[in-house]
């Protein structure tokens, strides 16, 4: 919704493009319905473990984005949003608002869907050749816990299966916000997606999700200092945990339909004037 928001304004006139690389800095965040609900009450079966992490992520998001304000007016990069791109949109009734809502929903919700099947399929494949058995033995081989080894590359590629690799190495809170915070390549590329030919960084986008990542993981890290929860209550492995696997025919099709999907929106345009 944040590069939805971005792009909106910046197509519409009211934002310039130094803007844009800012807001993107910062507004990118795990909204309360996969924060506190997904990954708190479904994944942790405790509604306050999702809790704190939202409200992390909302301080991480926070500090950053006044820090990335003082730092543009000190080098004064603000400049006037005013320019000619200024919205030619016809003024639609209720109605074609409507279907033009739904038809925009719609295809968000299936691209993303399709996002998350490829590399859902991805994560399956590289753990099927043995990446993570390498990562595993390298990390044993320089004296660290392994327990960590198996979330590295899922937190890298794709946010939901990150939270489900934290869960089985039963790895505390703070975790889950690196994983989070982060957001995974999958949602990434739906950004990049979102802005199209928007002007964007994407070294300076990807080194922010990083900041963000550290910065929510220690907030998380702080709160469990400073509030001394009991260790049932934010225990990883604890609760009733999300199921999300496509071992079943049902399963098997939708993947298949979904990685259909995928391809033909790909030589889709869906710009709507």
């Amino acid at each position: 919704m944040g590069a939805k928001c971005t792009a909106l304004l910046y197509r519409e006139g009211k934002i310039n493009e130094s803007e844009v690389q800012r807001l993107m800095c910062f507004c990118v965040c795990g909204g309360p319905a996969f924060m506190i609900t997904g990954i708190g009450a479904v994944m942790l079966g405790n509604i306050t473990a999702g809790t704190v992490l939202y409200i992390s992520q909302l301080i991480s998001c926070l500090i950053t984005g006044i820090a990335c304000g003082i730092y543009s007016r000190k080098n004064k990069k603000t400049t006037d949003a005013k320019d000619n791109r200024i919205s030619k949109n016809r003024v639609c009734n209720m109605g074609e608002a409507f279907i033009l809502s739904v038809r925009d929903s719609a295809a968000s919700v299936i691209s993303m869907s399709a996002m998350i099947a490829i590399f859902s399929m991805f994560m399956e494949i590289i753990s099927f050749v043995g990446f993570y058995d390498i990562i595993e033995n390298a990390f044993a081989a320089a004296g660290a816990d392994t327990r960590y080894a198996g979330m590295i590359l899922p937190v890298l590629l794709e946010v939901t299966g990150g939270c489900k690799a934290v869960i089985s190495s039963s790895l505390p809170l703070w975790c889950f916000s690196l994983c989070t915070g982060f957001g995974g390549m999958c949602i990434h590329l739906q950004i990049f997606e979102i802005l199209g030919d928007i002007p964007l960084n994407k070294k300076k986008f990807i080194a922010f999700r990083f900041i963000n990542s550290f910065l929510s993981a220690a907030i998380t890290y702080i709160i469990c200092i400073i509030w001394n929860p009991s260790a049932d209550v934010f225990a990883a492995g604890g609760g009733c945990s999300g199921h999300f696997t496509s071992a079943s025919y049902a399963g098997s099709g939708a993947l298949v339909i979904m990685s259909v999907l995928f391809v033909l929106t790909m030589h889709r345009g869906r710009r709507i004037n």
